[in-house]
C-alpha cells in the first residue's frame, strides 16, 4: 500500500502528503464509493457550498483539475454529504484527472 498520495503536479513540481491523513479526514479529488460500486469524487469540503463538517461531492468522476489545494470537476450530479455519512473503506484507487 502506498504511503502518500499525490497533492499537486505542474510546471513547478510536484507535492504529495502522507495518506493516512485521508482517513480522517477527506480532501478535494478524493474518490467517493456509491452503495452501488460506481465512483464519485469529493469536490470541496467546508467551503462556500457546504459547512465545515459536510462534503460537496460530485455523483460521477467527470472531468478534472487537480490543482493546489483544490479540484475542479466538470460533471455532476452534485450533493451535499454530512461527515457522518461516509466511511472510510481504507482502499486506494487509481484514478485519472
Amino acid at each position: 500500500m502506498p504511503v502518500n498520495i499525490t497533492e499537486y503536479v505542474g510546471a513547478d513540481g510536484v507535492e504529495s502528503s502522507p495518506l493516512s491523513g485521508r482517513l480522517t479526514q477527506p480532501r478535494p479529488g478524493d474518490l467517493i464509493q456509491w452503495a452501488d460500486g460506481s465512483l464519485g469524487r469529493v469536490w470541496e469540503v467546508g467551503t462556500v457550498h457546504c459547512a465545515p463538517d459536510e462534503f460537496h461531492v460530485c455523483h460521477s468522476l467527470g472531468s478534472e483539475f487537480l490543482g493546489r489545494g483544490y479540484v475542479s470537476i466538470s460533471g455532476g450530479p452534485f450533493t451535499i454529504l454530512k461527515g457522518t455519512e461516509l466511511t472510510p473503506t481504507l482502499r486506494c484507487e487509481l484514478s485519472g484527472f
